[in-house]
């Protein structure tokens, strides 16, 4: 299970350092808060390709964790993580030029 972070979203949360020094200063944890599964970006993928990925999934234990991001959405309460779908929808337009 993965936490996975759209690059706009990186982006606008550095350029929002210096108002998080006057707010609280500190360290935040910077993710999206949303676990996803590899099989859910394989789903995803899928669907923005129109095609069947071949894939192989191979038994391993499975390890969840959570990034909590409170105080970052305490602070900068207008942060919403862009979705896994729209994120890699827009990663498909820009490579393909859709």
């Amino acid at each position: 299970m993965l936490d996975i972070l759209y690059i706009d979203d990186v982006i606008n949360c550095l350029l929002k350092v210096h108002d998080f020094e006057k707010v609280n200063g500190g360290i935040y944890n910077l993710a999206s808060g949303n676990i996803i599964t590899v099989e859910k970006i394989i789903k995803v993928l899928t669907q923005i390709y129109g095609k069947n990925i071949k894939t192989k999934m191979i038994n391993s234990p499975l390890v969840e964790f959570s990034i909590s991001i409170a105080k970052l959405r305490a602070d900068y309460p207008e942060f919403s993580p862009i979705s896994i779908d729209e994120g890699l929808k827009r990663i498909y337009e820009a490579e393909y030029e859709v």
